[in-house]
């Protein structure tokens, strides 16, 4: 029974191009052993590593040449590409990627490929053709995305939060300098963010760090929402004038409104959310009844190229539902 649907399967135009492509490889693999004294896998192997190393240096230019476009003004905090920028940065804090130095960019370029090789793996296993996969690839792209998001999206509100009580306990404190304020409050600063904290203290007084630079890594560290406290501490600490200090009160104003009005926003965002959920639920049951009951419509979605952009429509309809909601949570205040 095997055999005999293997040979059917051989005898059809699909079968019979597989064969012929793994016949291709297999006597070129023999031939570049032969010849050239080279295995196909090692060859393989060689352009992959030489791919890799191509895309490592371009990416590591675009970042470069982000930082040097900040640092000369040519981009302002208003800008699509540092919203996007930060957007990666706190997804990388939030899935707790920081410890393996990935860089915004880098994450980008990893999405980017995995989503096109998931788009390829999809095309193939459920459509009648690969080049669908131009369709796909969208669709995957903004699917991983929003679900790498949603992953991190609970650990990115505790992250807020903590962030905020830190620099309340900070402000409070400030009046003998950052590094004492930290030191001295470094037990009740919330865990989440407590060994920033801790790296700053180590940044100062071990590595020997100038007071901006271990601020500026504590920025990062804690993320964009903490910019502007740090640029505070930062003129504080330069200026070195103690009277200072009342302008960290307008941070703690700050902070407790921002707090307040997260909440509120979560429990209206929620509220939304849900009834999207419901709504998404009902429309694919829906579908799932429609393609059930009448096969006509199964053969048209499954067995024609036509129904398979009909289903790519109504599947990147709801991504886009589903990336719309997700936008609207990652706002910040």
């Amino acid at each position: 029974m095997g055999g005999g649907s293997l040979i059917k399967t051989v005898a059809t135009s699909k079968g019979a191009v597989g064969i012929a492509i793994i016949s291709v490889i297999f006597l070129s693999s023999i031939l570049l052993r032969q010849y050239a004294g080279v295995s196909l896998v090692g060859l393989v192997r060689k352009g992959i590593s030489k791919f890799t190393y191509i895309v490592g240096k371009g990416v590591s230019k675009k970042e470069k040449q982000y930082h040097r476009d900040i640092e000369i003004g040519k981009l302002n905090n208003k800008a699509r590409r540092v919203k996007i920028y930060r957007f990666m940065k706190d997804l990388i804090v939030d899935l707790n990627l920081d410890y393996t130095g990935i860089t915004p960019y880098e994450l980008v370029w990893f999405i980017a490929t995995g989503s096109l090789i998931l788009s390829w793996i999809v095309s193939s296993l459920f459509f009648t053709t690969t080049v669908i996969m131009i369709l796909v690839y969208p669709i995957c792209l903004g699917g991983v995305t929003c679900l790498m998001y949603t992953k991190a999206n609970i650990a990115h509100e505790n992250r807020i939060g903590a962030v905020i009580d830190s620099e309340n306990i900070i402000c409070n404190n400030i009046s003998n300098g950052v590094l004492v304020a930290v030191k001295q409050n470094i037990n009740i600063i919330p865990e989440e963010t407590r060994p920033y904290f801790r790296d700053f203290i180590d940044n100062v007084e071990i590595k020997n760090y100038h007071i901006k630079t271990a601020l500026l890594e504590l920025n990062s560290q804690l993320g964009p929402m903490s910019d502007d406290f740090i640029k505070k501490c930062i003129a504080f600490e330069l200026k070195e004038e103690r009277g200072l200090g009342d302008m960290f009160q307008d941070v703690i104003e700050i902070n407790n409104i921002k707090k307040d009005l997260r909440i509120e926003m979560k429990h209206e965002l929620e509220a939304k959310v849900n009834e999207i959920r419901i709504s998404t639920v009902l429309i694919t049951v829906f579908l799932f009844v429609i393609l059930a009951i009448y096969p006509m419509v199964r053969s048209l979605y499954f067995n024609t190229i036509g129904g398979n952009v009909l289903i790519v429509i109504d599947i990147f309809l709801l991504i886009v539902v589903y990336v719309i909601t997700t936008i609207v949570r990652a706002t910040e205040l």
